[in-house]
């Protein structure tokens, strides 16, 4: 299944784009997407543990199912002042 992924601040710097069209497996979980956003995006695997994930808009728990088509956010902590 197709969906896009959104990335925002250090995650987007670090991969180049702000967005990228992922081909996932049916059945994907939000706690799926972790690991294989690791994968297809190596320079962005260092990241991983600390971001959250948002799927249409929401936040998403890891047990979270990802439809097709979906719009995914991943958020990396937000430092600063």
């Amino acid at each position: 299944m197709t969906v896009t992924l959104l990335l925002f601040a250090r995650a987007q710097e670090l991969a180049g784009s702000a967005r990228f069209t992922l081909d996932l497996p049916k059945g994907s979980r939000a706690g799926d997407l972790k690991a294989i956003l690791a994968k297809e995006i190596p320079s962005i695997a260092s990241l991983m543990d600390r971001c959250a994930i948002g799927i249409n808009g929401e936040f998403a728990s890891p047990e979270d199912l990802i439809d097709e088509n979906s719009e995914i956010a991943l958020l990396p902590p937000v430092s600063g002042g």
